[in-house]
């Protein structure tokens, strides 16, 4: 899931059209979210484990990053409850 804070929900809306995720997309135009949870920067990304806790949050992104974020999926995933 994500939250876009574009400033409009048509401006979001265009972004998306171009760039269409597989996953929900929610808008918060007002920052609500972001503002809620402190973001320490744009974007921000959280890995919530099985039993629903954050272990963990990688500010920006670069194509790099990829491997690495797969990697911290992957092995959430194969825990035990």
């Amino acid at each position: 899931m994500a939250v876009s804070v574009d400033k409009t929900p048509d401006d979001a809306r265009r972004f998306l059209a171009h760039f269409p995720p597989s996953f929900t997309v929610a808008l918060d135009p007002k920052w609500t979210c972001a503002s809620t949870y402190l973001l320490p920067g744009m974007p921000t990304s959280f890995i919530i484990d099985k039993a629903g806790v954050v272990r963990v949050i990688n500010v920006g992104f670069r194509n790099q990053d990829k491997a690495a974020i797969r990697m911290q999926l992957a092995q959430l995933l194969s825990e035990d409850k």
